[in-house]
């Protein structure tokens, strides 16, 4: 009669887990994608609000603005009714989504592609720009009297967002797999 201990070592352990990481890029890039999808309309949804019309009279961001603003309503290059700006939705539109894979790594990235009438882009100066500190400065005066959110805050929040849901879902997806390495014990 015999009692037989046997240990297996950890290297078949180690090269269990080592093929579960070879795995986790392909996992990891499914669950960048869920995410992304996940939240995308809803941070879509934020960014195209608009407010009221604008309030009168117009703050402009500098003397030049305003004479060629008017200079371009006068030409019939920028859409008015009743002498009133004419929204066309295009700032609204405008806003993209792309979640994939670059240069190794994955990406989601928001932008906003709309152009003017002069194929110029614009929604800087309507919403200001993504850095949280600088940002503010690009906005007219006029469109922050007009109510219009500025794009930094919305999109640090839902960066934030998305960083924290996709890191619990891959730290549960690896501890899920890490559960499945298991210390074995026979007795025959």
């Amino acid at each position: 009669m015999a009692i037989r201990v046997r240990a297996q070592s950890a290297t078949q352990a180690l090269l269990n887990v080592e093929n579960q990481l070879d795995e986790l890029d392909e996992v990891a890039g499914e669950l960048f994608a869920e995410v992304g999808e996940d939240i995308s309309p809803h941070v879509l949804d934020d960014l195209r609000y608009y407010p009221p019309p604008a309030k009168h009279p117009f703050d402009f961001a500098t003397p030049k603005s305003k004479r060629f603003y008017f200079w371009a309503v006068g030409t019939g290059q920028i859409p008015t009714s009743g002498g009133r700006y004419k929204r066309t939705g295009g700032l609204g539109e405008g806003w993209r989504i792309r979640i994939g894979k670059r240069k190794g790594a994955y990406e989601f990235v928001i932008e906003n592609v709309a152009k003017n009438f002069q194929g110029k882009p614009f929604a800087k100066y309507v919403v200001g720009s993504f850095d949280v500190r600088r940002g503010p400065k690009y906005q007219v005066p006029g469109h922050r009297n007009t109510g219009w959110p500025l794009v930094a805050p919305t999109v640090s929040i839902w960066t934030q967002t998305f960083i924290d849901q996709y890191s619990e879902r891959l730290a549960d997806t690896v501890e899920g797999a890490l559960e499945n390495v298991v210390v074995r014990s026979q007795h025959r």
